[in-house]
């Protein structure tokens, strides 16, 4: 038996339905977002759902990194400054040099005349020579060249003994008989000389005088080598005055006036004696 229902009740009856369907039918095009509590977990292993038309809460983001001012990227990129290093002492100052002249030289073995010695000439002048027996005076003259070696050792300082050896030869001498002279100009008139002897030296002018003491020996030859006069072996004497200038440590040179003479007895005649003198200028080389 069906009740009569009143047009109110009716009319909220179909309010409501309306109202269902409308929210169903907006709820299936997603224009409504569905009530919390029907919507369904998503399982663990789906991705992330990519919302249509709400936006998800916003994310916490992390803070911004500082921003480093120039000054302190300055600071960064420069090396780190470095202590010098202490420099090293300066090195000590060489001794002082005295400048006051030395009389003699430098010192031993420098310009000095001390040890070994060694001296050389070569030069130029004349000889003479002459000779009488039986009442004939024979004479021989001429331009000469010398040559003399000398070897030893400093006794003493500037001072100098050595052993000699000199020799002065004259080419085509002029010959003489009792004062009137020959035409013929053959061979050559020699003098030859060995000994011992000593030499000083006077500084700083570096001027020298030495002597020696020699058997000494003329000896004339024609132009085939063959003896025309000779003496026996005499005493002769060699004198050398000169002045050097040092060209190294050891070495000096110079000129020299030279002067020798011998005293002998001819070989073949007994009753003739030879006198003979030579000299000249010389150039000097010494090592001393």
């Amino acid at each position: 038996m069906f009740h009569p229902v009143s047009n109110h009740v009716r009319a909220a009856l179909l309010g409501g339905l309306c109202t269902t369907l409308v929210s169903a039918m907006a709820l299936g095009q997603g224009l409504l977002p569905p009530p919390r509590s029907f919507v369904p977990p998503p399982p663990e292993d789906a991705p992330p759902a990519t919302p249509t038309f709400w936006p998800p809460p916003p994310a916490r983001e992390p803070p911004p990194a500082p921003v480093e001012t120039p000054t302190e990227v300055a600071a960064e990129a420069a090396p780190p400054l470095e202590t010098p290093a202490t420099p090293p002492p300066p090195p000590p100052a060489p001794p002082a040099i005295s400048t006051q002249p030395v009389e003699d030289g430098p010192g031993p073995g420098a310009w000095t005349h001390d040890g070994f010695y060694l001296r050389l000439m070569l030069g130029l002048g004349g000889l003479g020579s002459s000779a009488e027996a039986s009442g004939l005076k024979q004479e021989l003259s001429g331009g000469a060249l010398s040559l003399e070696a000398a070897a030893g050792w400093a006794i003493a300082r500037n001072l100098i003994a050595f052993g000699e050896w000199f020799h002065f030869s004259a080419g085509k001498p002029r010959s003489k008989a009792n004062g009137v002279e020959l035409s013929a100009r053959v061979g050559n008139a020699n003098i030859n000389g060995l000994g011992v002897g000593v030499a000083y030296y006077v500084q700083p002018l570096n001027i020298f005088a030495s002597g020696t003491l020699a058997v000494s020996r003329f000896q004339l030859q024609d132009d085939y080598g063959n003896t025309r006069y000779q003496s026996k072996s005499g005493l002769g004497l060699h004198f050398v005055l000169g002045k050097e200038w040092w060209v190294s440590e050891q070495w000096g040179l110079g000129v020299a006036a030279t002067l020798a003479t011998l005293w002998a007895q001819d070989r073949d005649l007994s009753a003739a004696n030879w006198r003979a003198t030579a000299g000249g200028v010389a150039f000097v080389a010494t090592c001393n």
